[in-house]
């Protein structure tokens, strides 16, 4: 019996050929970390120098000089709108003066005139009495005198005084006496009474409201006591 050679091994032949296998395709999927991290770098390389160039303009503006220069600017712009306010604010003020100080020119106003009377009252100056007759008072002439000869009497009516039938009648019943005040002569009560308590005198303004008999006893206690 034959046995094998057990040095030589065979291998049946494959029916079909095998092709070679290529290297897998590698899609832009794989290759989207790399991107990501490469523009990553970029924008902290971008950052770290703006932040170098933020540090430098600090330092440059923190500098003396810089400081210096920059007041030096702000000074030189300043001072043309300081000019400017102090040429709109002299005319200004120069018109202002020259509308406060008074000038020769303006007139003095013209005194008024005084105030006239009216026709009720005296014409006479200084006094307050009402006109009677002729714009006067009776104090200044204001009256008109009796019609009877020989009588410097004021007339009351009719042209005529007390004495002539001048006035007007007592109201009283039966009574022919002119009236002095109220429709009443005297002995029926018209006219002023004497102000001293129980005293039924007529009295007068000429007399300061008291009977003729009283105020000559008051008149002559005055005198004694100066």
């Amino acid at each position: 019996m034959v046995e094998p050679h057990t040095s030589l091994v065979t291998y049946q032949t494959p029916l079909f050929r095998a092709f070679p296998v290529s290297k897998p395709l590698i899609g832009p999927t794989f290759r989207l970390p790399s991107i990501i991290a490469m523009n990553q770098d970029e924008a902290t390389e971008n950052s770290s120098a703006s932040a170098n160039h933020d540090t430098s303009d600090t330092r440059h503006k923190a500098a003396l000089s810089f400081i210096l220069s920059s007041s030096d600017s702000e000074s030189d712009t300043d001072a043309p709108k300081a000019r400017k306010r102090d040429s709109l604010s002299e005319p200004t003020v120069a018109k202002r003066r020259r509308s406060m100080t008074p000038t020769a020119s303006v007139v003095a106003p013209a005194p008024k005139p005084a105030a006239k009377k009216g026709s009720k009252f005296c014409t006479i100056e200084g006094c307050t009495s009402r006109a009677k007759h002729a714009k006067r008072c009776w104090k200044h002439g204001g009256w008109v005198r009796c019609k009877v000869p020989d009588c410097n009497n004021r007339a009351k009516s009719k042209g005529v005084c007390w004495s002539h039938g001048g006035g007007t009648v007592c109201s009283f019943e039966n009574c022919d006496t002119i009236a002095v005040s109220n429709g009443f002569c005297w002995a029926h009560g018209g006219g002023k009474r004497c102000q001293v308590p129980k005293c039924s005198k007529p009295a007068y303004e000429r007399t300061q409201n008291y009977c003729q008999t009283h105020y000559e006893e008051f008149a002559g206690a005055d005198s004694k006591t100066k």
